[in-house]
């Protein structure tokens, strides 16, 4: 085989090992995770992964606060928490740089039910 050939095929292949590999990490990165409650409670740097299938299978909103404790473990502190809520550690923000951390805030009515949540980046 000629030698500019063989440099085509394997300028060629890299290219294709290349692409292959971003189009793995691209459909990688967009299915979220599965919410599994030994995960989040082990793992709270990787909860941002399962906090969308969290908040779109578990309706949060009524919920009692021990429901919540009981369901996601013992809250972080951060500088986010405040009286009437609790605040869950997501883990560094998306993105190709991470320089924020996102996070999980869920507050409480005068019941003790959850009256609101959002996801906050620092």
């Amino acid at each position: 085989m000629k030698k500019s050939l063989k440099i085509i095929l394997f300028t060629l292949l890299v290219n294709g090992l290349i692409v292959g590999g971003l189009v793995l990490f691209v459909v990688h990165s967009v299915q979220p995770e599965k919410f599994d409650r030994k995960t989040w409670t082990s793992n709270p740097e990787n909860r941002r992964d399962m906090v969308s299938d969290l908040l779109s299978n578990k309706e949060l909103k009524g919920m009692s606060k021990s429901k919540i404790v009981k369901l996601l473990g013992q809250p972080e502190n951060s500088y986010y928490k405040e009286p009437d809520n609790i605040v869950y550690l997501l883990g560094d923000e998306g993105g190709l740089i991470s320089i924020d951390r996102e996070w999980l805030i869920i507050w409480f009515d005068e019941g003790n039910h959850v009256s609101n949540y959002e996801i906050k980046v620092d």
